[in-house]
């Protein structure tokens, strides 16, 4: 009998999730921190209501469609990252 939440269960959700080279992967998810238009910057703007979190303060100014699904952004909010 299978328990759910197992670790089992986890192992299975680890394997689905991540395939390919850890040195690779680490700098794709390091690229995501970046804001996509200066690339220099931390994204620390999250648009409302799509939730996407990928473009700096500066970048951000005067953005009315978010750049990631084109929705039409209501409001934004400035994030932190400790």
């Amino acid at each position: 009998m299978k328990i759910q939440g197992t670790d089992e269960d986890s192992d299975q959700i680890s394997q689905n999730c991540f395939h390919g080279d850890p040195i690779t992967e680490n700098q794709r998810l390091k690229s995501l921190l970046l804001c996509m238009r200066c690339k220099s910057k931390e994204a620390n703007v999250l648009f409302l209501p799509c939730a996407h979190h990928r473009m700096c303060t500066e970048c951000a100014r005067g953005i009315e469609k978010c750049p990631v699904c084109q929705q039409t952004i209501q409001t934004s909010v400035q994030t932190f990252l400790t």
